[in-house]
Order: C-alpha cells, then sequence, then structure tokens
C-alpha cells in the first residue's frame, strides 16, 4: 500500500512538473509571438509564409485625404497609421476639390515609414492680381515668409512692403532716407539691388549703385530713418555682409579682413581676421574661407588660424547647412559637390566627407530651407541628394527653367510662360499660373498662397500676383 502511494505521489509529481512546463512553454511562445508581433512580424493568410510588416504613416495638408496602396484605397482617411507587409508600394492620395498626389514608396519591416510632405494642390486655382509692377528692380521674400518687399528701379528711394502674413493686399510704402544715397538732392539716381536678409528679418541688406561706384546699404524696416550706408560709416569698401543670429551686429568683410560692426554705435573695431576671402554665418558660427596654395581652408571666427576642413582646387560653392540636428559643410568644386558631416568636431580627422553629386556643366548648387536636400542645377537638368536617406533624384528641370526652391520639399520652375512646382524627388509636377521667370516666386508661412510676377496678356504690364492654394 505504501508503495502505490508513493507511486501516485510521483505521478502526481511529473503531473504538476508537465503542467508547469505546458504552462511555461505557451507563456514563451506567446511572448515570442507578441515580440515578433510588436517587430511586425504576421502570417500572409493567402500563402501562410511569415511575412514582416511595417507601419505607413501618412501625413496631408490638407487632411482628409483617402490614401490608395497599389490601387486599392485604404478606409482610413489622413492623418493615419497603415501596416503593410515590408515592400515597395505605389501610393495615391486623393481629396475632392484637389489633384491627386502619387509617389512610390519603400517600407521597412519593424519600423515607422513617415511620408510628411504631401501638399495637396486645387484642381482649379484662383489667381488675382495684386498690384502694377513698374519697373520692378528686385522682390524678396523675408525668413519668415510673412513679409514680401519690392523695389522700383525708377524711384531708388521707395521701397513697397506687402505683409502678406496678415494678408495686406495694398502695400505699405517705406522711404530710404536720403543720406545713405551718394547725392545730396532729393532725387536719387543709381540702383539697388538685394543682397541678404538679416537673420530675424529686420533688416535688409542692398547694394546701391552709381557711375561705377557701389556701397552696401542696410536698411532698417522697423525704423527706416535708422537705415545706414556702412560703407560711408565705417569709411570701408565692404564686399560683404553676415548678420548674427541676434540681429544686433554684423560681420564685414573688407579688403581680406573681417570686422565686427555694432549697429547702435558704427564705431570700428579691431580687425578679427586677415587674409579672407568669403565669409558666412550658421548657428551663430561665424566661417571664414582662406586661399591655400591648392585650394581653400575653412575656419571658424573664434579660432581663424585652426582650420576645421580643407578641400583642394578652385571652390564654386561653399555653405553650411544643418541636418537633423548635424551642422554639415557643403563644398562645390569641378569635381563634384562634397558634403563635410559634423563640423562641429573639434578637429578635421573627426569629420566625415563624402562626395554626393557630380554633374557635366552644373551652374548653381542650392540647398532647402531644412538643409535636408542638397541640388546640382545644370541648364536642362538637376540632381537632388536626399541627406536623410542618402539618395540621388535626376529631374529634368535645371537653371533655364529657373529652378528653386519654394520650400522645405517643393521646386518651384518656369514651362512656357506657367509657374509649376514639383516634390524634390521630381513627382506630382503641377502648373499654377503665368509666371515672368526673371523674378522668384514665394509661398507664404502657411503654403495657403504662392506670390509671383507675370506679363499680363492684355497690356503687356508686369503684375505682382496671388495664387491661392486652399479651397
Amino acid at each position: 500500500m505504501h508503495e502505490i502511494n508513493n507511486i501516485n505521489k510521483r505521478l502526481r509529481t511529473i503531473k504538476h512538473f508537465s503542467n508547469y512546463f505546458v504552462v511555461a512553454l505557451v507563456i514563451l511562445v506567446l511572448s515570442g509571438l507578441i515580440v515578433l508581433a510588436a517587430q511586425g512580424y504576421d502570417i500572409d493568410r493567402s500563402t501562410g509564409q511569415v511575412i514582416q510588416n511595417g507601419i505607413l504613416l501618412v501625413e496631408t495638408e490638407p487632411s482628409g485625404a483617402v490614401l490608395s496602396i497599389n490601387g486599392r484605397p485604404e478606409s482610413d482617411r489622413t492623418s493615419g497609421k497603415y501596416p503593410v507587409p515590408e515592400g515597395t508600394y505605389d501610393l495615391t492620395l486623393s481629396k475632392d476639390g484637389y489633384r491627386d498626389w502619387q509617389t512610390t514608396a519603400e517600407v521597412f519591416g519593424s519600423k515607422v515609414n513617415w511620408i510628411y510632405y504631401p501638399r495637396l494642390i486645387p484642381e482649379t486655382i484662383s489667381t488675382s492680381t495684386i498690384n502694377p509692377l513698374d519697373d520692378l528692380k528686385f522682390i524678396a521674400q523675408n525668413p519668415d515668409r510673412d513679409v514680401i518687399v519690392t523695389s522700383s528701379s525708377s524711384n531708388v528711394r521707395s521701397l513697397s512692403v506687402y505683409d502678406i502674413g496678415a494678408n495686406e493686399i495694398e502695400p505699405s510704402q517705406l522711404v530710404i532716407p536720403q543720406s545713405v544715397f551718394f547725392s545730396n538732392d532729393n532725387v536719387v539716381s543709381g540702383t539697388i539691388d538685394f543682397v541678404r536678409w538679416s537673420s530675424l528679418g529686420r533688416y535688409l541688406l542692398v547694394r546701391y549703385s552709381v557711375n561705377n561706384q557701389d556701397d552696401l546699404v542696410l536698411i532698417d524696416l522697423e525704423n527706416i530713418s535708422s537705415s545706414i550706408n556702412l560703407d560711408r560709416a565705417y569709411n570701408l569698401d565692404f564686399t560683404d555682409i553676415v548678420f548674427t543670429d541676434n540681429d544686433s551686429s554684423v560681420i564685414g568683410l573688407s579688403g581680406g579682413v573681417v570686422y565686427e560692426l555694432n549697429l547702435s554705435t558704427p564705431l570700428l573695431g579691431e580687425p578679427i581676421a586677415n587674409g579672407v576671402k568669403s565669409v558666412f554665418m550658421n548657428n551663430n558660427r561665424i566661417w571664414l574661407q582662406r586661399d591655400t596654395t591648392d585650394g581653400s581652408a575653412f575656419a571658424l571666427l573664434t579660432d581663424p588660424t585652426s582650420p576645421l576642413v580643407e578641400r583642394e582646387g578652385e571652390i564654386t560653392t561653399a555653405r553650411v547647412v544643418d541636418w537633423d540636428g548635424v551642422e554639415n559643410m557643403v563644398i562645390a568644386n569641378d569635381e563634384g559637390v562634397f558634403v563635410y558631416k559634423d563640423t562641429t568636431a573639434s578637429r578635421v580627422e573627426n569629420i566625415l566627407v563624402s562626395k554626393i553629386l557630380k554633374l557635366d556643366g552644373y551652374q548653381r548648387v542650392t540647398s532647402s530651407a531644412n538643409g535636408r536636400f542638397i541640388a546640382l542645377h545644370a541648364p536642362k537638368v538637376s540632381l537632388v541628394y536626399d541627406l536623410e536617406n542618402l539618395r540621388t533624384y535626376s529631374i529634368d528641370i535645371g537653371t533655364e527653367n529657373s529652378v528653386a526652391w519654394l520650400d522645405d520639399f517643393r521646386f518651384y520652375f518656369e514651362l512656357a510662360g506657367q509657374l509649376y512646382i514639383q516634390d524634390f524627388n521630381g513627382s506630382n509636377s503641377y502648373q499654377i499660373a503665368g509666371f515672368e521667370k526673371n523674378y522668384p516666386a514665394f509661398v507664404d508661412s502657411d503654403f495657403s498662397a504662392i506670390y509671383s510676377t507675370a506679363i499680363r496678356s492684355v497690356d503687356g504690364q508686369l503684375v505682382f500676383r496671388r495664387s491661392n492654394l486652399e479651397l
């Protein structure tokens, strides 16, 4: 009897351990399935094969568009999340009253694949004339994209300021003080040309030219009477001016010598650096370019004798752009376009350099405002490099089309007297309105309208126009 009890006891023990093992095995299997599911793995019901899903996250402006994946409409409207197996897909975005937007997207398993730049353009665009532009010399938009300034060659002292952020149709008129010009008469001859905006958009730097003489003039849009002729005020011939981030001072280059100019008290300080070819600014860091025996060297103004970047050959373009929290230097010469990554490194050995673009006969190098895209433009074609995806796109528009960046993700260009916009990768080309390509086009801060110039067909008058991008 005692032996039978021992056998029963052993059987119960074995049964308990078997149950524990089965429970543990089930928990382990379920945990593994949960982990795999979290990583996007699933079973294809039609084939029984294990597949890995990714998440396609699509945002649009305006929202409420229907996303079709490989021609099949999804039930959820944008902005939305769409789980799909890893692979390449044809995407179409549709919304009543708007033109379709299309692209091809590569979805990676276990990742969120974010498409956040689509802008839907109305099928019918309403374009209205704001003002005629008599003898337009230049037209420029401030960094915040809420102000546009025009200048007429027939009236050098007058500026027209359009507050597009407030939807003001009638421009305000600013009269530049006569004291910044060469003439002592009320009638001022010569021309002014746009150079650049200050960091915060308060100042407009222009070049005033007359009788083979030119000066750099700083126009104060907040207090026009405080505008200043920099060359005359400091008794120097400045070849370039860059602004610090807070608009309180500028860095001037004259005869290879760099000075800091305090705008509140026009007193010239001691030279900061010598033998400088050009200056440019990024994130309040001033960069200097110097010629070397076989190329150029680039250093920070804070340590001008210690180059961080050096490049052989004749440099045609040098600029610093930010992308994804990294400061990159873009340099172009006859060999191509090079990107030096993370120029915040203290030594040149710590900077990774890559050659990203090469295009025979190129004329311009540009970058998008967000620093993600670098473009190389030849007369009939452009190459665009994506610093995020490390991909190059070739698009069939070039300098002959007056191609330029409209915003972070789109170009504008001219074709047969019409204004077009197009995505960075060459897709989704949309005709907007008539366009005079000798002047730039602008979009406002919320992409609700495009502002451009056009020749009016009825009388040949150049006019300033607004094209609505919202219904």
